[in-house]
């Protein structure tokens, strides 16, 4: 979506509150905006290129009435599964756990702080795709791993997306 677009004049119902839910990936961020009110309605939706990121996400902040944002992040380390959060503790532990996903995590990073540096009241919510393995059998969290790497399910959560990291 070009940024004309969204600076155009918002129809009245572009001013009812919502959700802001942000889909970073390694080369764009996908987002939609949802109605507070009945929380199925999408108001809006778009694509934003990483090159323009910093300006579009400003003025999608500020054309919407954000009452909260829910921020995804490819990969939650070790220690995030669920939703959570995002204080300035979580955030700095965010940070440390760059290395699982670099282009991903840095992107949702920076989403996290043009949102705190924006609309300073408003809450951040990080979701995690790793959320998935949490659930699942050890089994399943294990199959077509080498029993050979010596990868136990507290470390299969760092095989994600074709990788294999190993814990140390």
């Amino acid at each position: 979506m070009e940024i004309e677009t969204l600076m155009a004049e918002p129809k009245s119902r572009d001013k009812l509150p919502g959700v802001l839910c942000l889909n970073p990936g390694s080369s764009s961020l996908k987002w939609a905006f949802y109605c507070s009110t009945t929380q199925k309605k999408v108001l809006k939706t778009g694509t934003v290129s990483l090159e323009r990121l910093s300006k579009e996400l400003l003025v999608i902040l500020k054309k919407y009435e954000v009452s909260l944002v829910v921020i995804r992040f490819v990969h939650g380390g070790t220690d995030f599964y669920e939703p959570v959060e995002v204080t300035s503790k979580v955030y700095g532990e965010l940070c440390s756990i760059k290395s699982f996903a670099p282009l991903h995590i840095n992107t949702s990073l920076l989403c996290s702080e043009l949102v705190t540096n924006n609309l300073k009241r408003v809450k951040q919510v990080a979701v995690f795709d790793t959320e998935i393995f949490k659930e699942l059998p050890e089994a399943a969290q294990l199959y077509g791993l080498p029993e050979s790497y010596g990868i136990n399910t507290a470390s299969a959560v760092l095989v994600f997306m074709g990788l294999l990291m190993r814990v140390c």
